[in-house]
């Protein structure tokens, strides 16, 4: 990808990958009508390698269609985890896959191009006087934005939903404006990047829990009472290594086992429990993020 154009950019081949995202998973849904269980884990593991192909990318467009991508994945991965004959090792490849992005070294990848472009970019601004002044509140902001990215996940958006709100107190006065008209047009499409990729870990977390609670099954005969009683052996390393722990909450993800399946999920940007409603609503936005596991 050649980004000498700055600004201006063209991501065609990004918003491209999408599509092929699309015709993988409606080709996994065609495999498990025919039976085919094995292509249709060739699948859905093909969602995530090229997912995997933009992880070094830096621009946050190209993370924002990897997020998306690998909700496609996700999603197929659910659709199909009750449903198909997968056994422990697909399911322990998959888990590896699932587990392979990490949403918040992405993000600060990004946030840095976005820092770089941002600076070059006010040139194309007929700032006059206040370029250096705009120059000087955005670097700082910039800095609390990446450094942000070494604390957990929730504390990564309310970072940066404190600089969003901080910058648009400033630019209430006409001198603030001025001096604030890029960030002001910037940073919240940052703070819903920071968004996207929390929701983007919930799902992952999430998925990888479901798988473990599929291979708990296979092992057992039946789904864990909650997330507590799964073996380490059945857990991938991401787990192992941060837990169930909610980019939105901090505190564990929410387990809900009843006569339909087990419902595995975050509170998500709402910051509300609304009982695993991880199905779109009318605004086809999600009220919880997570999977669900149904009982066949």
């Amino acid at each position: 990808m050649n980004f000498s154009q700055g600004i201006n950019t063209l991501l065609p081949d990004s918003q491209a990958s999408r599509g092929v995202a699309r015709l993988l998973a409606l080709d996994a849904v065609m495999n498990a009508r025919r039976g085919q269980s094995d292509r249709v884990a060739k699948d859905v593991l093909a969602i995530f390698s090229l997912s995997d192909a933009m992880r070094f990318e830096p621009c946050l467009i190209s993370l924002l269609v990897r997020n998306a991508i690998r909700a496609i994945g996700i999603g197929s991965t659910e659709s199909f985890l009750s449903t198909c004959d997968w056994t422990d090792q697909q399911l322990k490849t998959l888990q590896s896959a699932i587990g392979a992005a990490d949403f918040k070294d992405s993000m600060r990848r990004a946030m840095c191009r976005e820092r770089a472009v941002f600076r070059t970019g006010l040139n194309q601004f007929s700032l006059g006087p206040f370029r250096a002044a705009s120059t000087k509140n955005a670097l700082p902001a910039f800095s609390e934005c990446l450094d942000s990215f070494d604390r957990p996940g929730h504390d990564v958006i309310s970072v940066q939903q404190e600089i969003s709100q901080g910058v648009a107190n400033s630019s209430r006065t006409l001198v603030g404006k001025f001096t604030n008209i890029s960030l002001s047009l910037m940073f919240p499409a940052l703070d819903s990047a920071s968004t996207s990729g929390a929701r983007a870990e919930a799902r992952q977390l999430s998925a990888l829990a479901a798988l473990s609670v599929k291979r708990h099954f296979l092992l057992y005969g039946e789904f864990p009472g909650s997330l507590a009683d799964i073996g380490p052996e059945l857990l991938p390393a991401r787990l192992k290594m941060s837990g169930f722990t909610d980019p939105f909450s901090g505190d564990t993800l929410l387990y809900l086992q009843n006569e339909a399946g087990v419902k595995i999920y975050s509170i998500g940007e709402n910051q509300a429990d609304d009982g695993g409603d991880v199905n779109s609503n009318g605004d086809q936005q999600r009220l919880d993020v997570g999977v669900m596991l149904r009982k066949q």
